[in-house]
């Protein structure tokens, strides 16, 4: 299953659990693991949420996940 690797490191090295992100970004855990799971995609907003929250800019959460 394919994941959203980028993601999945920004948040552990932050130190938040994936309750604690989902709480941050205004969703359900279950939408959050969803992310992280690539089942679907946060929207521009959102994004925009996330990069907030862990301090990145979006460009750097959408390309190169490597």
């Amino acid at each position: 299953m394919a994941k959203w690797t980028r993601l999945i490191k920004l948040r552990k090295e932050k130190g938040y659990s994936q309750q604690e992100m989902a709480t941050k970004c205004g969703v359900s855990t279950s939408s959050y693991v969803r992310w992280e799971l690539m089942q679907f995609q946060p929207n521009i907003n959102q994004l925009k949420t996330i990069s907030y929250v862990l301090s990145v800019p979006v460009d750097y959460l959408i390309y190169n996940d490597a």
